[in-house]
């Protein structure tokens, strides 16, 4: 199984990717050009650009959200905001009965 790796690069200004893998004991990282070439919208694409397990997928997400980087859409906010209203409600739940007041 490959692990992933994102780190902002101030130098470059842009997010950098790194794939690493262990082959034989050896560990390896995988670098390389992507090439790019002609296409025409509608066509085939034989070949994509990146494919990921699930697992691979959510780690590439997981190292994103490490660096800092956020969806725009404020998918991510919203459901950490949920999250967070969750918790205050069982934390409301647990001090109301600690100190015996009637929630109403």
């Amino acid at each position: 199984m490959q692990k992933w790796h994102a780190q902002y690069n101030i130098a470059r200004g842009g997010y950098e990717l790194m794939g690493f893998e262990e082959r034989d004991g050896r560990r390896m990282v995988m670098r390389g050009e992507i090439t790019v070439t002609d296409y025409e919208p509608g066509s085939y694409i034989s070949e994509p650009t990146l494919t990921f397990t699930e697992d691979e997928a959510q780690q590439i997400m997981n190292e994103l959200w490490n660096t800092g980087l956020r969806p725009k859409n404020g998918a991510g906010a919203v459901a950490h905001t949920e999250s967070l209203q969750a918790h205050l409600e069982d934390l409301r739940t647990v001090a109301f009965h600690a100190l015996k007041i009637d929630k109403r």
